[in-house]
């Protein structure tokens, strides 16, 4: 089995869910709009070596896919749409085509988040066989949520893993719905980096 774990310290970059995401606020300078700076986080990612996802052509959802939960504002579109949203996206870029069908493509794609929650981060890791521990306290905990995203990737006819990735860092409670859509999509398009563009 393949394993790769992506070094937080090289990659400074929006975490997720706000998302899933570690920042902090700094006071604004002379005129200057406060900034998010990203704090430590942690993904790791994995796959099984035999499958070959670049064979694939389509991908649809698995089933059993669990709405998110948590103190998340999400506005008008919830954060499982947005989720869907930036994988599709980034599978879509990759040569993956949707398959509308759920548990019909190629590739099935199921994601799971845990907030603030321990139990649920250790179902998690029993789930998938795989932790990305982040050993931080929240900063500010009435503006973050500390949580864990993972998506797996798994060829239907072969049941193998062809990409499975975890990541942990905090959620910014309060943000807006077009600044999360683009942190999700960036963490996602980070997350399934390793995961092979269609042949």
């Amino acid at each position: 089995m393949k394993t790769t774990t992506l070094n937080p310290g090289l990659v400074l970059l929006p975490l997720l869910l706000a998302g899933l995401y570690a920042c902090t606020h700094q006071q604004p300078v002379a005129d200057e709009p406060a900034r998010l700076h990203a704090l430590p986080f942690n993904v790791v990612a994995t796959g099984d070596s035999r499958a070959d996802a670049a064979a694939a052509s389509t991908f649809s959802w698995a089933t059993g896919i669990e709405p998110v939960t948590g103190g998340l504002q999400t506005g008008d579109v919830s954060v499982n749409t947005l989720l869907e949203e930036a994988i599709a996206n980034t599978l879509q870029k990759k040569g993956y085509r949707y398959a509308a069908a759920t548990g019909q493509g190629d590739l099935l794609v199921s994601y799971a988040v845990a907030l603030n929650d321990a139990a649920a981060d250790k179902q998690l890791a029993e789930k998938y066989g795989m932790q990305a521990d982040l050993n931080f306290l929240s900063p500010e905990p009435d503006k973050f949520e500390k949580g864990t995203l993972v998506i797996d990737v798994v060829e239907r006819k072969t049941g193998l893993s062809a990409w499975r990735s975890s990541l942990q860092g905090f959620a910014y409670l309060d943000i807006d719905q077009a600044e999360r859509r683009q942190r999700i999509h960036s963490i996602v398009q980070r997350m399934l980096s390793g995961l092979p563009a269609r042949n």
